[in-house]
């Protein structure tokens, strides 16, 4: 019995610790240009798994959302958005970010004239 309460116990804390787990993903933009003024997006994440908040990750960007689902999210975040870090999304589990999508639905630049979309792209990934 001795030997067997010691296994029982690394077992149940394996279990525990490799389940999901709640936490913070970055969402990072990749532009040919080196600042825009606004960037629409939209946020999925695969089920089970759900978006839960999503704030600005950038200086001085703001960030407006409308949640279509707990798996969908579509926003836009303006100001000087540059390449790097835009947002920041807690989600269900932060160990999976290949369960979560960002794309981009529109670019505008500084002066708000809508960008061609070719050359971006958004992805998500661990802080």
């Amino acid at each position: 019995m001795k030997r067997f309460l010691p296994f029982a116990a690394m077992v149940a804390f394996a279990t525990c610790d490799s389940g999901p787990q709640a936490g913070e993903l970055v969402i990072s933009l990749s532009a040919p240009n080196q600042q825009d003024g606004a960037v629409a997006f939209t946020v999925n994440a695969a089920e089970p798994n759900t978006v839960e908040s999503l704030v600005a990750g950038c200086t001085g960007c703001q960030v407006w959302i409308f949640r279509v689902s707990d798996a969908q999210v579509k926003g836009i975040v303006t100001g000087s958005v540059v390449p790097g870090p835009v947002l920041r999304v807690t989600v269900t589990d932060m160990r999976r970010p290949e369960s979560y999508s960002a794309t981009i639905q529109e670019v505008a630049a500084p002066t708000f004239a809508l960008r061609g979309l070719s050359g971006y792209s958004l992805t998500v990934e661990k802080p």
